[in-house]
């Protein structure tokens, strides 16, 4: 593999990339400036979002978008329209959301972690539709990556704190049985961030 540099510096904190053609390609965020950058033919553009800290976005199956900014879960009906605040997710201004995704039924699942890395401050937060917001790990330090398998069997799992990958099964939608699924030597890195491909291969970022 020969990694490709497609834009050179642009952003701060750079975080979260996703493809989907339905927002025009390759969107991510740039977390400290609160913005939501595009790759377009033209170069870079960025859609401010009024937060602290702006930890990641998604695409909404309806159209729009959902981000996801430090305690706060924004929505826009159009991907590059004004979003609005929607629901809190803490009240702890030590914590922020970190990453997350959605789920094989579309619920968005959203990791935290301390500011200054505290033992344990973080979580993985699930929000329904309805933004009903229900607990699914309660305990993280660096909630740094989830994805599922093609097949929604599996949900894999990085905080960075533990030098793993974890893997759960999803059962009826539940995550369940935690387990180690590679664990990284302190010498080859600290995992960040977390993607499956469409055969089922997991990749992380060291």
């Amino acid at each position: 593999m020969t990694p490709e540099n497609v834009t050179g510096p642009i952003a701060h904190h750079a975080e979260a990339p996703v493809w989907w053609a339905g927002w025009g390609g390759l969107r991510w965020v740039d977390g400290s400036a609160g913005d939501l950058l595009a790759l377009r033919p033209e170069g870079v553009t960025r859609q401010h979002i009024d937060d602290e800290y702006l930890a990641f976005a998604r695409p909404r199956s309806g159209g729009g978008l959902v981000a996801v900014g430090a305690r706060t879960l924004y929505l826009a009906d159009d991907v590059d329209g004004d979003t609005r605040a929607v629901a809190s997710l803490g009240d702890d201004p030590r914590v922020r959301m970190n990453d997350g995704c959605c789920d094989p039924r579309g619920r968005l699942l959203a990791g935290s972690m301390a500011y200054d890395a505290a033992a344990d401050a973080g979580s993985l937060l699930r929000l329904d539709a309805d933004l009903n917001i229900a607990t699914v790990l309660a305990r993280a330090t660096i909630s740094n990556g989830v994805g599922f398998s093609p097949d929604g069997r599996r949900a894999y799992y990085v905080d960075t704190a533990t030098h793993r990958i974890d893997v759960f099964d999803v059962t009826e939608g539940e995550l369940r049985g935690r387990r180690a699924f590679v664990v990284i030597p302190e010498e080859q890195g600290s995992p960040d961030g977390l993607t499956v491909a469409a055969d089922g291969s997991v990749w992380v970022a060291l």
